[in-house]
């Protein structure tokens, strides 16, 4: 008779049985809501968010450097980086020598925050005299951070991600006193990596690496057999493009229709130089896939 009490009576079974389905059935609607596509969160686990982590899209995670900033005016001419000559409505920075870094800085981009807002500014020249502390801004930059009065302001600035650019790729051709090709990249936004060239595109073509030369000229270490080349660019966040045809005489200016990514979108701040780009569609850009459940 004690073991008979101690047995579970029908009702419990029932019980039990109804508790099991029931997890069951939630189990399988937990799972089916969190997609094959996406795995589900692990527990305290922050939910993923279109703009990613990190600091805002087009701002670079880089810590800030402080400086103090004062304005100048780049004139007429093609400045240290030969980017130049600058129409009177762009925003542009001049570096100090340690920021400057052979012109490997040139053609990229700065977000400079002030006491009076914060503007994004294209690096196009060397301030062979200032410390390393201090940058100078452009007339029309500088007024963005500090208004048209300041004589100097305190400053931060980082590198800009994935700048919106004025245009696709343009590949300038230059030579060396000994007659060795050189090629400048504009409007590649981010730091460039690496440059090489092959004489065609093809898939299995041998590529050339190019040297990093002065104010970012980049240069051939012997002189290639054919006269047309493809040039491919890297730059320091993993893109890389091809302009499929670059014909190496001096002088030659080679307009692309190739971009080097997708901008990322950018506050009301930030503002790019006016060069002249060749219009029409791209037609080839590379970028890190990216993917949102």
């Amino acid at each position: 008779m004690r073991a008979a009490a101690n047995r579970p009576g029908h009702g419990s079974w029932i019980w039990l049985a109804a508790a099991v389905l029931s997890a069951t059935v939630l189990t399988g609607a937990a799972l089916r809501y969190a997609s094959p596509h996406c795995p589900a969160a692990a527990p305290g686990a922050a939910a993923p968010s279109a703009a990613g982590s990190g600091p805002a899209p087009g701002f670079s995670a880089a810590p800030a450097v402080s400086a103090v900033a004062v304005s100048y005016d780049p004139g007429r001419v093609a400045g240290s980086c030969l980017l130049g000559p600058f129409p009177a409505g762009g925003l542009y920075i001049s570096l100090p020598p340690q920021r400057y870094d052979g012109g490997a800085a040139c053609g990229t981009y700065l977000d400079v925050q002030g006491p009076r807002g914060r503007v994004r500014a294209e690096v196009v020249d060397l301030c062979p005299g200032c410390p390393a502390t201090s940058i100078n801004l452009n007339r029309a930059a500088f007024q963005r951070i500090a208004g048209p009065g300041a004589g100097s302001a305190p400053v931060t600035y980082r590198p800009a991600a994935n700048p919106a650019l004025p245009g696709p790729v343009i590949v300038r051709v230059a030579a060396t006193a000994s007659g060795l090709p050189t090629v400048q990249v504009v409007n590649h936004g981010n730091r460039l990596t690496a440059v090489a060239i092959a004489p065609s595109a093809r898939p299995g073509a041998s590529w050339q690496p190019l040297r990093r030369g002065p104010n970012n000229f980049w240069v051939a270490s012997t002189r290639p057999a054919a006269a047309t080349v493809a040039v491919r660019i890297t730059d320091s966040l993993g893109h890389q493009v091809i302009v499929p045809r670059v014909t190496l005489a001096p002088g030659g200016t080679i307009r692309s229709r190739v971009r080097m990514y997708r901008p990322a979108p950018a506050g009301p701040d930030a503002a790019t130089s006016a060069r002249p780009a060749a219009p029409g569609p791209a037609s080839a850009h590379s970028a890190p896939a990216s993917g949102h459940c």
